[in-house]
């Protein structure tokens, strides 16, 4: 099992940083055309940080105050573009209020990992990119686990957002017990629904962390397919989903949803056993973070 307080977002070396200005009318926003930039240009590359709101940045740009707004992060390039790092939203804002000259920080060095660490390091004390959003983050900035944890989703042709909204699940189970566990919540998922877990069945949050607690801890207990054919004699995961909301404390947060999801699967696999028992209360390792927050 994989400690939780090794996983960290990389660490950001020193590196030169310059205060400066930009102008936000002649930022590129189309990705698509980064190749033909010339040096010197500002642009958007959504590898590197939260996928772009309109609503987010219309709702600054309603209440623009250019001396509320915080300095956009440029970082500068090898082939001299600058990448916008952080404040985009505060960038558009300033160009639908037509302004031409806006404060900025300019990082020099970064490759384009660290360009990713940077954002989710910056963004902890503003708001919150989605579980979705975080998720790719942390593929972006080549955390290893999450990279395995791709490969993996790759593997079985899954992607995260157009087939499993549940992104926070998938963290909790990444974060907590690794690639292994996750790939055994899959193999568990499409054994359990015939023909394979459909899209609907991925939003089953608090099934998909219970499982990854049970295989994090219990590997040998159940192979995937033995815990998925059980559990689809006797449900479906996204009821099993409600029932689980249901039996959590005041409907519960989706840290004591998991506990109790893990002691309702335990308990459908230890029917009519007499070995290979999950143990009563299903106690085990406990996660160090339990909630990733909301699974968009």
């Amino acid at each position: 099992m994989i400690d939780p307080t090794t996983v960290d977002i990389p660490d950001i070396p020193v590196h030169k940083t310059q205060h400066g200005k930009f102008d936000p009318m002649a930022v590129v926003w189309d990705a698509e055309k980064h190749k033909k930039l010339a040096a010197g240009t500002v642009w958007f590359d959504p590898e590197v940080q939260r996928s772009f709101r309109a609503a987010h940045a219309q709702k600054i740009s309603k209440t623009w105050n250019i001396a509320m707004a915080d300095p956009v992060h440029l970082s500068v390039r090898d082939d001299g573009t600058e990448v916008i790092i952080d404040g985009a939203h505060t960038a558009w804002a300033a160009m639908d209020n037509g302004v031409k000259s806006l404060p900025c920080i300019r990082h020099y060095g970064l490759t384009k990992r660290q360009e990713a660490a940077f954002h989710l390091r910056h963004q902890s004390a503003r708001q919150a990119d989605s579980a979705a959003d975080k998720w790719g983050l942390k593929i972006a900035a080549g955390i290893p686990q999450y990279v395995d944890a791709d490969k993996v989703l790759r593997k079985h042709n899954l992607v995260v957002g157009s087939h499993i909204k549940a992104a926070g699940a998938l963290d909790f189970v990444v974060k907590n017990y690794g690639a292994d566990a996750l790939e055994s919540v899959i193999l568990t998922m499409n054994a359990w629904v015939p023909g394979g877990a459909k899209r609907e069945d991925w939003t089953a949050s608090s099934v998909i962390r219970s499982l990854g607690f049970l295989f994090g801890n219990y590997p040998l207990v159940a192979t995937p397919a033995q815990l998925g054919k059980k559990l689809g004699t006797k449900v479906t995961p996204r009821y099993l989903d409600t029932q689980i909301a249901e039996n959590s404390k005041g409907g519960g947060g989706s840290g004591s949803r998991f506990r109790v999801g893990s002691k309702m699967i335990a308990d459908i696999w230890n029917i009519r056993r007499k070995t290979n028992l999950y143990p009563i209360g299903v106690l085990g390792v406990e996660p160090a973070d339990e909630d990733e927050g909301e699974d968009d």
